[in-house]
């Protein structure tokens, strides 16, 4: 009865596997491509880039056919000859070497990238960063959600770009999508890939792909603030200018001259203008350097006469990818060290332009240290220094300052007044005797003046005094005492020496209790 009922076990086993057999391979099921092909993008994948096409079930399991092939250009093209499915969900793996869009060269490791797709209608399919952040999630979709392939696909494909503020057209797939072809879709892959890329090495911008997908693989969302940080601070450093410089230059190297680079700058802006997330890379600027207080710091807004030919900094913090210019604009009363002195470290220095009284100056290279030797030499020069800053490749300053050098000039005493030579300007120091002179002084309204004549000869003052508050001559002590009654306008007397002889006319100026000035004055 045993070797009965084995013989039967094994001809009913034998049966069923015949029948599986026979029922997975009828024509009529067999999916079948003459030619299928694709690309490989981060930035295009290079060429012998390896590339596994694997048949996937109904629940996106695996079944055991495989097809493997390679890049063959530096474009990132593939092609499988003659695949035979009978299914029509492959998953595509990519591993290989990339062009870095960033960085202008080729990539430091190999990235692997994946892509689902439905292959029943169309020929190709491609693989690249948008299918690969998707692929959990649609995973999760169609095992969890019962969700069917193309409704899981769609879904995921929003969540993805939801985290860009960004949406492809309705009838569009990310698997469909290519950066180096026109248009605002491939424009939005183009954006994307810079954005993950941003100064990341190809681990780190593979880690960052890595936890973005874990993140949003239960719920769709990106809940990590630390990895929206990291992607708006991307969007924020990237030169896009020389991003599109690089990538036309590669694919003219590659002889690809009618290739067109979409407008992807467009849409990085978009996702910028629209990001909620939280930039945490800054440049700063710290209080000093190696050379004193730093002009860039907010704090130093004012160098007064005491500190003329003080030495200072120009110094800036700047992580990694961030870029930093500088013009400061003014008379030219400052010295900065030259290239190649050692005191300039790690700055670009421009000639001072007399035309524009401008001088510009650049950090060479992010995240290492910067210093710049500054002097001011002010003198008793009253101006202003404006100071741009260009963060990022700015076109337009994204913040200016300005310093006050110099001490206010609150007192002035020109050299005539309205009646004649002005006693108390500094270059007038003799007349003759009963010439009609002024005593002119002009006061800012913070400042206060007082003058005192003295002398052994006699003056009349000639007429009423314009804003002078005017004491009686005092003969004991041989002097008068003036003092500016308002301040904020001229102060103007008539006054005419007598006598010959030898005059001192002191000025206090706020409050001195010593003359701040005092001069000889001859009359002959």
């Amino acid at each position: 009865m045993k070797t009965k009922n084995l013989l039967s076990i094994t001809f009913f086993s034998l049966l069923f596997l015949i029948s599986c057999e026979t029922a997975i391979e009828k024509p009529d099921e067999t999916l079948k491509k003459e030619q299928f092909s694709g690309y490989v993008q981060k930035g295009p994948f290079v060429n012998g880039s390896s590339i596994l096409i694997s048949e996937l079930d109904s629940n996106l399991n695996q079944t055991g056919r495989i097809y493997s092939t390679t890049v063959a250009d530096n474009a990132g093209s593939f092609e499988q000859k003659q695949l035979e499915l009978i299914s029509n969900y492959v998953q595509l793996k990519a591993d290989g070497y990339y062009f870095n869009e960033v960085s202008g060269e080729s990539s430091s490791g190999q990235l692997t990238l994946y892509a689902l797709a439905d292959i029943s209608k169309v020929n190709s399919a491609n693989v690249n960063v948008l299918t690969h952040l998707e692929k959990s999630r649609v995973e999760y979709l169609v095992l969890q959600n019962k969700l069917t392939f193309a409704a899981a696909k769609k879904q995921a494909q929003n969540e993805v770009l939801d985290i860009f503020n960004l949406a492809l057209s309705a009838d569009s797939t990310s698997e469909s999508l290519n950066l180096s072809a026109e248009g605002d879709n491939n424009a939005i892959l183009l954006a994307v890939s810079c954005i993950l890329q941003g100064f990341s090495t190809t681990a780190e911008m593979s880690e960052l792909m890595g936890n973005i997908i874990s993140d949003i693989k239960t719920d769709g969302k990106l809940d990590n603030e630390t990895l929206g940080s990291t992607l708006i601070d991307n969007a924020l450093f990237i030169d896009l200018i020389d991003i599109r410089k690089k990538l036309e230059s590669k694919y003219i190297e590659l002889g690809l001259t009618n290739t067109i680079v979409p407008d992807f700058e467009k849409q990085v802006q978009k996702f910028v203008s629209k990001s909620t997330y939280k930039p945490v890379k800054k440049i700063t600027y710290p209080a000093s350097g190696n050379n004193g207080l730093n002009l860039l710091n907010d704090t130093v807004n004012r160098i007064p006469k005491s500190q003329s030919y003080s030495t200072f900094s120009i110094k800036a913090e700047l992580p990694k990818g961030t870029s930093l210019r500088i013009v400061l604009k003014g008379e030219r009363i400052w010295t900065i060290t030259p290239n190649y002195s050692p005191q300039t470290i790690n700055w670009t220095v421009n000639p001072y332009d007399d035309n524009t009284k401008s001088q510009e100056i650049a950090v060479k290279e992010s995240n290492i240290e910067n210093d710049l030797y500054f002097v001011i030499g002010s003198g008793n020069v009253h101006t202003n220094l404006t100071i741009e800053y260009y963060e990022n490749n700015a076109t337009t300053p994204t913040r200016i300052k300005t310093i006050e050098v110099g001490d206010p000039v609150l007192f002035t005493y020109p050299l005539n007044g309205d009646y004649g030579n002005n006693i108390l300007n500094s270059n007038y120091n003799k007349t003759t005797a009963d010439e009609i002179c002024s005593m002119r002084a002009e006061v800012a309204s913070s400042g206060k003046l007082v003058v005192i004549i003295r002398g052994g000869g006699t003056w009349k003052i000639n007429g009423n005094a314009t804003n002078w508050t005017v004491q009686e001559f005092r003969p004991e002590k041989q002097w008068q005492y003036f003092e500016v009654t308002e301040t904020g306008k001229p102060s103007d007397l008539s006054i005419t020496f007598t006598a010959s002889g030898m005059y001192t006319i002191d000025i206090y100026e706020n409050d001195d209790i010593s003359p701040t000035r005092s001069k000889q004055f001859i009359i002959i």
